[in-house]
């Protein structure tokens, strides 16, 4: 068989070969897990934008909304790998974000973040972090998803050892 007509094969750490599609089925579900943490992380910082929204902190909504419009492209949370796909994902969460502050603004009320949803706001950051970490060439990003990190834990004082409640393996 010619090189060119042999599939592409990846050889696993536990030194088992693979082809390109096994190997992205064996992937495929801790990929849906992340891309859940991410969701859920997202849907929080909504949330706590919707309290920002209301508490006199509007200054810290854009970059905030750029960082969630950010987040949701880096995991292509809308499944829409096009190349049109970031104007699909900026329109959807961009409409999200906005909505949830348009809903605080106008009951003049935000949702309480509880512990389980503070939660899973920080392991949505430190998952983003360390994958962006992984991918390389992303320090700035990395700074900025770290420095909101902080900031969030020492908001609502979770210390950091709280941290690292990932469920992905």
């Amino acid at each position: 068989m010619a090189d060119k007509e042999r599939p592409l094969m990846i050889r696993h750490t536990d030194g088992r070969s693979y082809t390109l599609a096994e190997y992205q089925a064996i992937l495929a579900p801790l990929y849906a897990e992340k891309k859940d943490i991410l969701r859920r992380c997202i849907a929080g910082l909504n949330s706590y934008a919707a309290g920002l929204a209301v508490t006199g902190r509007e200054s810290e909504l854009q970059e905030l909304r750029k960082f969630v419009v950010e987040a949701a492209a880096f995991w292509v949370l809308n499944g829409d790998d096009s190349k049109n796909g970031y104007w699909t994902i900026k329109a959807e969460y961009e409409g999200a974000f906005d909505q949830a502050v348009a809903a605080a603004r106008s009951t003049e009320q935000a949702p309480i973040l509880s512990r389980e949803a503070q939660g899973s706001i920080l392991s949505g950051l430190e998952l983003y972090s360390k994958e962006m970490t992984d991918s390389g060439g992303m320090e700035r990003w990395v700074r900025q998803c770290d420095a909101l990190a902080e900031q969030l834990r020492e908001e609502w004082a979770v210390p950091e050892a709280r941290m690292g409640g990932l469920t992905y393996r």
